[in-house]
């Protein structure tokens, strides 16, 4: 079994398309396929439903997602423990932000924080909120910052993850005017 093998679960799981999940792990197809069909193997059972397009998971395969999220998340923070421990890792500060909050919010955020306490060096990933999540999850950010809401899903999950309210911003529904200007 290798870490590779869920990493790869995780991102099928997540796009639903072998070709497209393929290219953003950096593999050819054929090698991304292998791979998928060696964690079945492993598992011993059908992780993925192929006759679907977008292509599902199995009832097994939804069964084995948490613990590959929480089995891929731990294991990166556990190497980034060590890394710390070893003075292996850098001090900075590593923060994910989507694209709007990294361009809007985060630099006067930032120069607020900094008149209140000595931060250091700080290292941004600026990315959508899809990308950002998985970001967390592998344990490549200390701290994700994004907008949320009660009915919009997260694939992060609470017991997991601490969260702190540090703004928040009003949704005002806008439309383009028709040809009257209405």
């Amino acid at each position: 079994m290798e870490l590779n093998w869920l990493e790869d679960f995780l991102a099928l799981a997540e796009c639903g398309n072998f070709s497209r999940a393929a290219e953003g792990r950096n593999l050819t197809q054929p090698a991304f396929s292998r791979r998928i069909r060696a964690l079945e193997d492993w598992t011993g059972t059908p992780l993925f439903d192929r006759s679907t397009q977008p292509v599902g998971l199995t009832e097994a395969g939804r069964r084995f997602r948490p613990f590959a999220d929480e089995t891929v998340r731990r294991l990166l923070q556990g190497r980034e423990e060590a890394r710390l421990a070893g003075g292996a890792a850098a001090t900075a500060l590593r923060f994910a932000a989507t694209h709007a909050l990294s361009l809007t919010f985060f630099p006067a955020w930032l120069s607020r924080l900094e008149g209140q306490v000595r931060l250091g060096a700080i290292h941004l990933l600026s990315d959508s909120m899809q990308a950002c999540e998985q970001v967390m999850m592998q344990g490549q950010a200390q701290f994700l910052l994004c907008h949320a809401h009660a009915a919009a899903p997260s694939r992060l999950e609470a017991g997991a993850f601490r969260s702190a309210v540090v703004g928040s911003d009003r949704l005002v529904p806008v439309c383009a005017p028709d040809e009257a200007g209405a």
